[in-house]
């Protein structure tokens, strides 16, 4: 399982926010793509703001699928796509991504691989995530993880006159996941990770896949020392994602089908219930007095 090691130095107040995105799903027709570009618009111009990919960033559905509807089921521009004999839409939805994620080149810190993009590589022998690392630059190509794999980042104050002071590194386990929403307010996704954080020493594991709206908790915990014990937060979170499920009609258009509606999910939320929780990480260096403190402090907003 790949491990990628990232170096973060902070000034006493500095919070890094934490963005961990993926189920875009582009090139489906009920993608809410602006609500994409809105909510990464947002942090763009914040230079602590980080992002995790989570997977399935395209939809990456053709004739031949069986999820596969020709009912208006995606945009113009993957149409088009769709007869280009030079890559076809894997490679428009690489191409998309990029434009999209093109400001946050060398603020990533993690790439996972999703179902959709395992799909096509075992029928087109390609790795998109891997060609969208390549598209990025700024050191994504060291960033990507497969399907499961860890984040590890290590903290270290800057004195600015003296060498930076390591307060410590925070493992982020990130899986596309495989579980489904069960039922809404159930709770079951964050009891199944609350479970799973017995696997690893991981402080934060994210998960995604569900399509579930946007669900996250700090778990306190304790962690033993050689001088004690001190607490230990621990978060849990499942990702969300930006596909809606259902399709609105506009005047004069015939009705359209998406694979969600013909299997009868429910449909998301436009707005509010769309995309990500948002981590604040807060680095802090501890006094001798304060070792039973965490190096760190975490919020999440829904």
């Amino acid at each position: 399982m790949r491990v990628v090691h990232i170096s973060e130095e902070f000034s006493a107040g500095d919070v890094f926010t934490l963005i961990p995105t993926g189920d875009w799903h582009l090139g489906a027709a009920d993608t809410d793509e602006d609500q994409i570009r809105e909510d990464l618009k947002r942090h763009e111009d914040n230079p602590k703001a980080r992002l995790i990919l989570m997977g399935d960033i395209g939809e990456l559905i053709g004739p031949g699928d069986k999820r596969w509807h020709p009912q208006g089921y995606m945009p113009e521009r993957y149409r088009d796509a769709m007869l280009n004999p030079d890559g076809g839409i894997p490679s428009e939805t690489v191409a998309h991504a990029a434009e999209i994620l093109a400001p946050w080149s060398g603020r990533i810190w993690g790439i996972a691989t999703g179902n959709h993009e395992m799909t096509v590589s075992k029928h087109c022998q390609r790795d998109l995530m891997t060609e969208l690392a390549k598209e990025l630059g700024g050191g994504a190509f060291n960033r990507l993880l497969g399907y499961s794999g860890f984040v590890r980042v290590s903290f270290r104050y800057d004195k600015r006159s003296k060498p930076s002071q390591s307060v410590g590194s925070m493992n982020i386990h990130v899986h596309h996941g495989w579980q489904t929403a069960g039922r809404a307010g159930s709770g079951n996704l964050i009891n199944g990770m609350e479970r799973e954080l017995g696997y690893s020493d991981a402080d934060v594991l994210l998960r995604g896949h569900s399509h579930a709206p946007r669900i996250a908790q700090v778990i306190p915990s304790l962690r033993i020392n050689r001088t004690g014990v001190s607490e230990w937060p621990r978060l849990v979170a499942s990702t969300g994602t930006y596909k809606v499920g259902h399709i609105e009609p506009k005047a004069g258009d015939h009705a359209a089908t998406t694979y969600e509606t013909f299997k009868n999910y429910r449909h998301k939320m436009p707005g509010a219930h769309l995309g990500p929780p948002i981590i604040s990480i807060t680095p802090r260096v501890r006094h001798q007095t304060e070792k039973e403190q965490s190096p760190w402090q975490m919020e999440v907003t829904l």
